[in-house]
């Protein structure tokens, strides 16, 4: 079972930028408040609750200011959920959830390095109570004509994202300009390309430190120019430096 548990600690109004993350993203707080926005709608998180972030779902958001924000982050890949709910397709939940006491202190006892069949209990107890949130989501649509330059955008930039960008090429590739590039961009995903390329790095080197690889080595294969370069972005998107963040 490809479960990642962390236990995460985010100073009093920690502010992170729009980024997304590639499998299911679940946050149960042990304490403090955070406020998440997506599509431009913005919810609050209070302890004893749970965060349920879709796979590529773009957000931000920041922690109270009166107190730290404690909880365990929990990721699992797309196709585990899809397996455990039944069907091929990806669900839609609730963004805020209301886990029972049983299921809060499951997962509070899973870690990474937890026996299979534990990880295994937790993730089926978080899919059943998101069994009980499903919901249909719309978002207000852009012009199809820029929603379809955007969509090829990113299929571009999810393809080369650790290599440098280039707007330049992309843009003559698709026969439009730099500036009508990046203005479809940002007005379907709500950045520009360049941060969407960055959020993808920072999540692909979330990925090396759970998989054991050491920071050191992280920056070049996430496509930073350095370890400064991917401190620098890691910390501000993620709230802690990589070391902390593969520790916790």
């Amino acid at each position: 079972m490809a479960l990642i548990a962390r236990r995460l600690r985010l100073s009093p109004g920690h502010r992170f930028p729009r980024h997304a993350h590639q499998g299911w993203s679940f946050g149960l707080l042990r304490g403090g408040s955070v406020r998440l926005r997506r599509d431009g709608v913005w919810s609050q998180a209070t302890p004893a609750s749970a965060t349920v972030l879709h796979p590529g779902e773009l957000h931000d958001g920041v922690v109270d200011e009166d107190r730290a924000l404690s909880y365990v982050a929990v990721t699992v890949p797309e196709d585990v959920v899809a397996d455990l709910l039944g069907g091929g397709r990806s669900p839609s939940f609730t963004d805020i959830i209301q886990p029972s006491e049983p299921v809060r202190r499951l997962v509070n006892s899973t870690h990474s390095g937890a026996p299979e069949e534990q990880r295994e209990q937790t993730v089926a107890a978080l899919c059943s109570v998101f069994a009980h949130s499903r919901v249909v989501t719309t978002g207000e649509p852009g012009t199809r004509s820029a929603r379809r330059l955007a969509t090829a955008v990113k299929l571009r930039l999810d393809a080369c994202f650790t290599e440098p960008v280039r707007i330049l090429d992309i843009a003559g590739h698709l026969g439009v300009t730099p500036a009508a590039l990046i203005r479809a961009f940002r007005r379907s995903h709500g950045l520009s390309p360049y941060a969407y390329v960055v959020s993808r790095r920072v999540d692909l080197a979330r990925q090396l430190l759970d998989a054991g690889v050491q920071p050191i080595e992280v920056a070049g294969r996430a496509g930073f120019y350095d370890q400064p370069h991917l401190n620098r972005h890691f910390t501000r998107m993620v709230g802690v430096p990589p070391g902390a963040y593969q520790r916790g």
